[in-house]
């Protein structure tokens, strides 16, 4: 059954000052029993942290057109750079990480840090 990730709740709130913190708190969660409450393993998120972080140094491999590009930086960059991505916002086919286990997708995350 799917969970409609926006309307989940009793999530953890979070706020990290570096990726060492973020790497510190996805290992402590990997070495213990994580409880989900959304429709990825705890492998998948993991993975797709890794996926973004790469993405965000490597590049995606497509460009939204120019006017696109623009308006988005006008209109979206400052909310993302200083605001949490709401609940179940929706990600794109590339970042959705097929099924993987925790130890894989740790691997993956400590790759990119």
């Amino acid at each position: 059954m799917t969970v409609n990730t926006k309307k989940v709740k009793n999530r953890r709130s979070v706020r990290y000052s570096s990726l060492s913190e973020l790497l510190v708190d996805a290992e402590s969660l990997a070495a213990s029993k994580v409880r989900l409450l959304g429709n990825w393993s705890y492998g998948q998120i993991l993975k797709h942290l890794a996926m973004s972080i790469d993405s965000s140094i490597d590049g995606t491999g497509f460009m939204l057109p120019a006017p696109a590009r623009w308006l988005m930086s006008l209109l979206m960059k400052k909310k993302f750079l200083t605001q949490p991505i709401p609940s179940g916002f929706k990600t794109v086919a590339q970042f959705v990480p097929d099924e993987t286990t925790v130890d894989a997708g740790l691997t993956a995350f400590e790759g990119c840090h």
